[in-house]
């Protein structure tokens, strides 16, 4: 029988040594302290609806992804809303309301999200977030944002009401204080004119800060009410950043998780965008866009 006794002084001390080895090996003190810290980013929002308040017909919508409301078949048509909420290979929102038969529609969304401008480590730029000082850096970037709104539908007979639309496609930035650095779009209020068609496409250059987050919102509405003829309404807009030409190696975007920046054809997926009918709208985005790019690459070169 053999009694276990306390361990010897040697042994305490060759254990409290390794205790403390892996203590001071994962302690945040052993960092590299070259590492910039990562700026924390709010995750993407979606928050919308579509309805159909004949029907009590209604979807929610709180995650990206296709969606589609469809109305009981009627005799001269049908009501439907869908609505496309992409976060990849960039930021896209649309939707169209169409209804009949004297029928309201509507699609709504926002998309927020955020992002930031990284610089090259060896600017030791000012980090507000983490009370890290240094000097302000403020680097050009290029927003290229196409949105369109658009109707259709009239009436039948010269006797029947005409068909009414509430229309908006639109977007802003703002800063990590809450102000506004920019914003476009385009709202069309109440309005019976069945054959509107607009478009905002902006190539602007907008000296931002690094290491702070910027806030983007998207948003989109069509609202439809038909008259004995089929009528619709769509709303769209897409907003993508790049670095002006000239900016210095190293700098960098960082987006809310999930959220790309890949300047691509608009139409990610063409199923949906040909089952909204804005296939063609999309191809004029795309030339408008390339465009603002233009217009803004000579901008850049001219400062």
């Amino acid at each position: 029988m053999h009694t276990q006794g306390r361990p010897s002084r040697s042994n305490r001390s060759a254990w409290t040594a390794l205790v403390f080895t892996l203590l001071f090996a994962s302690s945040p003190a052993s960092a590299d302290p070259s590492t910039p810290p990562i700026l924390p980013l709010q995750g993407p929002g979606v928050v919308g609806q579509l309805s159909i308040p004949v029907y009590a017909q209604a979807i929610d919508v709180d995650q990206p992804g296709s969606y589609r409301l469809t109305g009981p078949t009627e005799a001269v048509g049908r009501s439907e809303v869908v609505m496309g909420v992409f976060r990849n290979p960039e930021p896209f929102l649309i939707t169209t309301a169409g209804s009949s038969n004297n029928r309201f529609t509507r699609g709504v969304a926002t998309l927020t999200y955020q992002f930031a401008v990284v610089p090259p480590a060896e600017l030791e730029c000012e980090f507000p977030a983490f009370a890290i000082p240094g000097p302000e850096c403020l680097v050009d970037v290029v927003v290229i944002a196409a949105g369109r709104v658009q109707t259709r539908g009239g009436a039948v007979l010269g006797g029947d009401p005409p068909p009414s639309f509430t229309v908006e496609a639109a977007w802003s930035l703002h800063d990590d204080l809450g102000a506004e650095v920019f914003s476009d779009g385009i709202h069309l209020p109440l309005t019976n004119d069945g054959d509107f068609n607009a478009v905002f496409s902006d190539g602007r250059l907008l000296p931002l800060k690094a290491n702070h987050a910027y806030r983007v919102t998207m948003r989109v509405d069509a609202q439809t009410r038909a008259s004995t003829q089929s009528a619709s309404s769509t709303a769209l807009v897409d907003p993508v950043f790049s670095f002006a030409p000239g900016t210095a190696a190293g700098y960098s975007f960082r987006f809310s998780e999930g959220i790309g920046n890949t300047r691509a054809d608009p139409v990610p997926e063409p199923d949906v965008l040909a089952m909204l009918g804005a296939g063609v709208m999309a191809i004029g985005l795309r030339r408008r866009r390339r465009s603002c790019a233009d217009r803004a690459a000579t901008l850049s070169s001219a400062k």
